[in-house]
């Protein structure tokens, strides 16, 4: 079916190829992590452009504004559908990489997001939190950002099973 492979690794390729199961759970485990990376990049993003927009629109004259608040528009639509996706991917991501339920350095990034989470139920459905929420989510996303460089270059420096 495939080419000889010339290499142990593209022994383990053939044989994941040739395998649906195994492929899909290879593409899942290797691919995963970037889809996480992703999400938390666009959920940036809408911070970013929008304070980029307040700082700079009246100080760079030829720069195409109308573009870049379309941009705005288009991530902030998108941002809530990013977030709950990124909760629940960072959730499986913890799952596939840990084989378990485990406290690792990791789980402090998914602490971070789903607080986000919270403050922006809070925020939305609390009365007292209605005009206070937004900057406590952008702090957590500060902080998010921080456990999420924390995890990169320490990923077991914490290890505790739970289950």
């Amino acid at each position: 079916i495939l080419p000889t492979p010339s290499s142990a690794f593209d022994n383990k390729i053939s044989d994941l190829l040739n395998s649906t199961h195994s492929l899909s759970l290879f593409l899942l485990i290797e691919e995963e992590p970037w889809i996480n990376f992703t999400l938390l990049v666009i959920n940036t993003s809408l911070f970013l452009t929008r304070w980029f927009y307040r700082t700079f629109n009246k100080r760079i004259e030829r720069f195409p504004w109308e573009g870049f608040k379309k941009l705005m528009i288009v991530l902030a639509a998108v941002h809530p559908w990013t977030g709950s996706i990124l909760l629940f991917t960072a959730l499986y991501h913890g799952y596939l990489a840990t084989g378990g339920f485990v406290l690792y350095s990791g789980s402090l990034v998914f602490i971070g997001v789903f607080a986000q989470f919270i403050v922006y139920l809070l925020g939305k459905y609390v009365v007292a939190m209605k005009k206070k929420w937004r900057p406590i989510h952008k702090g957590l996303m500060i902080v998010t950002w921080a456990l999420f460089l924390f995890h990169i270059f320490a990923p077991y420096s914490i290890w505790i099973p739970i289950l």
